[in-house]
């Protein structure tokens, strides 16, 4: 499993030519389907598109970078209506309160955790503020398998 925040800043490098492309700002989470969308490495502005890496064209997460064929494999929001949506809602899931059916409160969320092969969220990380991760260190909640929240988000921004 990786860490989502663990990604940010890494380079995305193109196997095909060595070279660097960009580097990783946020990662595009659809939160009704736990699963992650792809790698935003551009946020983009008034004339241009963001530029993102959609889930199925990473080769694999290194250590120091995170590999995809070529340059070729970004898409930009104009190509792909779905990770247009996420990008334009601004909503970040980080600080949110995870509350179980029943009503019990067991942290906001602090990061998520996602298999690298398929891009589904395994879990979240749970903070219960600074004392708390102090004393008793944060805390992993298995995602459920049906969200109640519609909303596709943004994982960091």
């Amino acid at each position: 499993m990786i860490k989502g925040k663990e990604i940010l800043g890494k380079n995305v490098v193109a196997i095909n030519t060595g070279q660097r492309v960009d580097s990783v700002r946020d990662v595009v989470f659809d939160h009704q389907a736990n699963q992650v969308l792809g790698l935003l490495v551009d946020e983009g502005g008034w004339f241009r598109a963001a530029r993102v890496v959609p889930f199925e064209h990473i080769r694999s997460f290194g250590e120091d970078a995170i590999m995809i064929g070529d340059a070729g494999d970004l898409t930009t929001t104009r190509e792909d209506g779905r990770l247009a949506e996420v990008l334009e809602s601004k909503t970040s899931l980080i600080g949110m309160t995870l509350l179980t059916t029943d009503g019990q409160d067991l942290g906001k969320i602090a990061d998520v955790l996602f298999d690298e092969h398929t891009g589904r969220v395994e879990g979240y990380e749970a903070t219960g503020g600074l004392f708390s991760d102090l004393s008793n260190g944060r805390t992993f909640v298995p995602a459920p398998r049906a969200c109640r929240s519609g909303l596709t988000r943004r994982l960091f921004r």
